[in-house]
């Protein structure tokens, strides 16, 4: 035996309207905790951190340093996560001089290089360490290395080491130079 259940047309009516009713009313509110937590997590990640990471702030120096130094036409020897080595031939009268005085005249054409080297210290100072030197080998093969020390160089490197520090965001604008 099979029994039919059936609901009044004006049962039926009420019924899907106040459902619909409680589905929109779900839907807003829904829609509401979605844009309350979308606002909440923008002003949560758009809050930057107060505290400046060592390292990086020291690889974003080396980085600096080092798009600084090849805009001014030194060449990359060596990198490592906390050494910089550039070079670049000696050129017009100091090259002629650093060769005539070092190796001869049948020695190679002397290389200025750099070695920079930056160690992250604390969340607010990098040191770095920069050392010049004019190298060269004799008609012997053996390599011969003078180290620059002039007030030229070292306000060179103090101008290189001033724009990477003014490249950096603000809470990472420390460098420190013994």
């Amino acid at each position: 035996m099979k029994h039919i259940l059936s609901i009044p047309k004006a049962e039926l009516k009420k019924s899907e309207v106040s459902y619909k009713k409680e589905r929109a009313a779900k839907k807003a509110f829904r829609g509401m905790k979605l844009k309350a937590l979308a606002i909440l997590a923008f002003c949560c990640l758009a809050i930057p951190s107060a505290r400046a990471d060592p390292e990086e702030r020291t690889q974003m120096v080396k980085a600096r340093v080092l798009q600084k130094l090849v805009m001014d036409g030194w060449q990359l020897v060596q990198e490592s996560h906390s050494l910089l080595i550039v070079e670049r031939p000696a050129e017009g009268t100091f090259g002629f001089l650093a060769q005539a005085f070092m190796t001869g005249a049948n020695g190679t054409t002397p290389v200025v290089r750099w070695s920079i080297t930056l160690v992250p210290r604390n969340d607010h100072y990098t040191y770095y360490s920069c050392v010049a030197t004019v190298n060269s080998q004799n008609a012997f093969g053996q390599t011969k290395s003078w180290p620059l020390k002039n007030r030229k160089d070292t306000a060179y490197i103090t101008s290189v080491m001033k724009y990477a520090s003014d490249g950096l965001p603000q809470k990472y604008k420390f460098v420190n130079s013994k």
